[in-house]
């Protein structure tokens, strides 16, 4: 089945788009990284900023899924792709989980996918990823991320316009330095070559954070 998120009075839609496009990034080794990210979710699991649904077939069938979408025209594709299954879509931004009604620290994992780069304020989204979090939860996250050197460069000048045609995505943000200034702290990460990704994006992080809490009364 073919998916589409265009409506009438839209010449360009970034998710028909990003619809039509990712297909080639997962095969290139993109899918692989989902499935060993979320292979290790359970529980009661919120992913934020869901966008098309790439993930939904990596999830373990048993989990009790939340996803977020801010996006109208990724929604439609999303909805598509969940039909039929036990998932609640909420459609909003995570800056809006604190008001929509979902209770604090009732997660066990939370989910980040290609969502950080896009948010208005990544700090503001993971105080909000982190009060969702329960004690022991933990924060799984697979992100492109800033590269120093020539390829930051090519980030900087590529970004104003990249972020206009690509729904809010930022090329240059330092997630990492974004985490290390958070609520949580980073337990595991592995850097990887992203696939088909250069110059824009050569690198991308997979990794697991949490609660500083945790650790320190």
């Amino acid at each position: 089945m073919q998916y589409s998120a265009r409506r009438p009075g839209f010449r360009y839609s970034f998710a028909s788009v990003y619809e039509a496009l990712m297909p080639l990034v997962e095969k290139a080794g993109l899918a692989k990284r989902r499935q060993e990210l979320l292979s290790q979710v359970s529980g009661r699991v919120l992913e934020i900023g869901a966008g098309t649904g790439f993930n939904l077939s990596h999830y373990p069938e048993d989990v009790q899924l939340v996803v977020v979408e801010p996006n109208p025209e990724m929604l439609v594709i999303l909805r598509s792709k969940a039909a039929g299954r036990n998932i609640e879509i909420i459609e909003g931004s995570v800056e809006d989980l604190s008001s929509s009604g979902i209770a604090p620290k009732s997660f066990d994992f939370v989910v980040s996918t290609f969502v950080l780069c896009s948010v208005p304020d990544p700090d503001e989204a993971l105080r909000t990823v982190s009060a969702m979090l329960a004690p022991g939860g933990k924060f799984v996250f697979l992100e492109h991320v800033v590269t120093p050197g020539v390829y930051e460069l090519v980030q900087n000048l590529a970004t104003p316009l990249w972020k206009r045609v690509a729904g809010g995505c930022h090329l240059n943000r330092d997630l990492l330095g974004s985490l290390d200034n958070s609520q949580m702290v980073v337990t595991t990460l592995f850097r990887f070559n992203f696939p088909l990704g250069r110059p824009l994006i050569p690198h991308g992080i997979m990794g697991t954070a949490r609660l500083k809490s945790d650790f320190f009364a």
